[in-house]
């Protein structure tokens, strides 16, 4: 059995079934809740911007482009820590963008090295 805790979160813009509908407009244009988003993903930047208004992670979205059911998203909470595969093919998690080893150049002094010590005159 569910908890109520998906109380806390925001029902507005949900439909009887608890599915977010967001409307699709032009190359890249999404809206839903009263937030408009543009850009090269703008479902998944609707999706942040959704979960950070306090919607439930949980909550599906069905996104429109007029009458025509264009995309379904399963959980808005896991879409939103998606992003495009730099290859423009598929996903990668939010996490793993930007990120590089924690290693130091080589050198410097934060990298373990300790400096020499300056001879006694």
């Amino acid at each position: 059995m569910r908890s109520h805790a998906s109380d806390k979160y925001k029902t507005k813009n949900r439909s009887r079934t608890g599915v977010i509908r967001a409307e699709l407009f032009g190359d890249g244009t999404a809206a839903a809740a009263g937030i408009t988003m543009t850009g090269s993903a703008p479902i998944l930047a609707l999706c942040r911007k959704l979960v950070a208004a306090k919607h439930d992670p949980d909550q599906s979205l069905a996104a429109y482009r007029g009458d025509t059911l264009a995309l379904r998203v399963r959980s808005i909470g896991k879409a939103a820590n998606l992003e495009i595969d730099g290859k423009g093919c598929g996903f990668k998690c939010r996490a793993a963008v930007g990120i590089g080893p924690s290693i130091a150049k080589s050198g410097s002094a934060s990298a373990g090295h300790r400096p020499k010590p300056k001879p006694a005159p």
